[in-house]
C-alpha cells in the first residue's frame, strides 16, 4: 500500500476557474488518502472551501511575473518543502512554474509537477521561452490529447514526461436527479424567466473570447421570441467588456432576451433550469469543465469545433451528445442551437442519458483524483 504523501499546489489564486476548482479538489484527495494538502497562493474566495476539506492555505507572492523576485520565490518555496516535509510540489501557472525551476536547479527535495492548463499564446520567441516554464517539470500534465499535442509541437524536449490526464467532476454533484423543482423555479424567477421561455445558457466569465458577443448575434439571427440567453458569470473586473455586450443587446432590439445574472452558486440547478448550453469560444478550450458539467446534467450543449471539447462532445447520429459548430459564426451557431431546440422530447431524453453516461465513463472526479495520487507516488519515488 502507498504511503500518504504531503503535497503542495502553487497557483496564483484561489477565486473562481476550473485550474482553482481542480487545486480543491485534489487537495480533498490527498487529505482523505491520508495525505496532507497546502496550497500556496495569493488567497481568494475558495480558500475557506479549501481549509473546510482540510487544506491549509498558505500566503504566497504567486502571481509575480517579476523574475527578480522569482529567486526569493524559490528559496521561500524550498524553505516551505522543509517545514512540512513535501514530497511533491504540483504548479499550475507559468509564473510560479520558473520559481519551481529555479528552486529545482537550487536543489529542490521534492518532486516537481506541473499541469499545462491553456493554450497559451506564443506570438513571439520571448512568449514561448516564457511559456518553456510550465514543462521544464519531472512531469507534465495536460488535461486534453488537444494540449497534450500542443505541448509535444512547441516543447518537443518534454515529449516524455507528458502525462494525459482528463480533467473530472463530481458525479454525485452535477446529477439532474439530485435536482428539485422548487430549486429551479426558484432559479427561473430570479432570473425573471416566463414559463413558455426557453433558455440557452452560457455558464463562462466574461471575457471576450468565451464569445458571448457571438452568441447574441445568433439569437439575433434565430429569431426565436420565446428563446432567452442567460449569461452567467463574473466581468472580474472586464467592465468595459460586459458595458459593450449591454449595447450590443440594446442595439440588436433584445432587451429582455438576453439576461447577465452574474455569477450563480447553484450552478447545477441553473444547467436544470436551461433547455441548451452554449459555449461559443473564439479561442481554443484546453479543457472546459463547463462543456462537461453540461452533459452530465443531461442538458444539450452546442460548442465551437475546436481545442477539448472536440474530444469531450460526441456529434455522430446514434452517439450524439451535443453539436460542435464552426468557430466566430453566428449563423452556424445559431443553426447549432435550433437544431438542439427542435428535438423531440424523446430524442432530448436519449441525449441525456448518453451525454451523462460519457461524463461518467470518461470524466469523473474519482477517476482524475486516483490518476494524480497515483501520479504523485511514482514521481515520488522516482525523485
Amino acid at each position: 500500500m502507498s504511503a500518504p504523501l504531503n503535497v503542495l499546489h502553487v497557483i496564483p489564486e484561489l477565486e473562481t476557474g476550473g485550474a482553482e476548482r481542480l487545486v480543491v479538489e485534489l487537495s480533498a484527495a490527498i487529505v482523505a488518502a491520508g495525505g496532507r494538502a497546502f496550497v500556496a497562493s495569493e488567497g481568494g474566495a475558495m480558500v475557506s472551501e479549501l481549509e473546510a476539506r482540510g487544506g491549509v492555505s498558505i500566503d504566497f507572492a504567486a502571481r509575480t511575473k517579476n523574475p527578480f523576485k522569482w529567486a526569493n520565490n524559490a528559496d521561500r518555496l524550498i524553505a516551505l518543502v522543509g517545514a512540512h516535509q513535501l514530497d511533491v510540489v504540483h504548479i499550475h501557472s507559468r509564473a510560479p512554474a520558473w520559481t519551481g525551476v529555479i528552486a529545482k536547479r537550487k536543489g529542490l527535495r521534492a518532486a516537481l509537477i506541473t499541469t499545462h492548463h491553456g493554450t497559451y499564446g506564443a506570438s513571439n520567441p520571448f512568449k514561448r521561452a516564457y511559456n518553456s516554464g510550465i514543462v521544464r517539470s519531472d512531469a507534465v500534465i495536460a488535461h486534453s490529447a488537444f494540449i497534450a499535442d500542443l505541448v509535444r509541437h512547441r516543447h518537443p524536449f518534454a515529449a516524455k514526461r507528458l502525462r494525459i490526464i482528463p480533467a473530472g467532476i463530481d458525479i454525485a454533484r452535477f446529477n439532474p436527479a439530485t435536482i428539485s423543482a422548487e430549486r429551479v423555479a426558484a432559479l427561473r424567477a430570479a432570473w425573471g424567466i416566463l414559463p413558455e421561455q426557453r433558455v440557452i445558457l452560457q455558464a463562462a466569465r466574461l471575457t471576450a473570447w468565451k464569445g458571448q458577443k457571438v452568441l447574441i448575434d445568433a439569437l439575433s439571427l434565430m429569431q426565436q421570441p420565446n428563446v432567452v440567453v442567460v449569461l452567467a458569470g463574473e466581468a472580474q473586473g472586464r467592465e468595459e467588456y460586459a458595458a459593450a455586450l449591454d449595447a450590443k443587446v440594446a442595439e440588436a432590439g433584445l432587451d429582455g432576451l438576453v439576461k447577465r445574472v452574474g455569477r450563480v452558486d447553484d450552478i447545477e440547478a441553473a444547467y436544470c433550469a436551461a433547455d441548451i448550453a452554449a459555449f461559443p469560444s473564439t479561442q481554443a478550450e484546453a479543457f472546459g469543465l463547463a462543456v462537461v458539467e453540461a452533459q452530465a446534467m443531461g442538458i444539450p450543449v452546442v460548442v465551437s469545433d475546436h481545442g477539448a471539447p472536440v474530444e469531450t462532445v460526441i456529434t455522430a447520429p446514434t452517439e450524439r451528445t451535443g453539436w460542435r459548430v464552426v468557430p466566430n459564426d453566428a449563423r452556424a451557431l445559431a443553426n447549432g442551437l435550433v437544431s438542439a431546440l427542435e428535438m423531440s422530447a424523446s430524442e432530448r431524453a436519449a441525449l441525456a442519458q448518453r451525454a451523462r453516461a460519457n461524463c461518467v465513463e470518461n470524466y469523473s472526479l474519482n477517476a482524475m483524483n486516483a490518476a494524480h495520487l497515483a501520479l504523485y507516488q511514482t514521481v515520488s519515488r522516482t525523485h
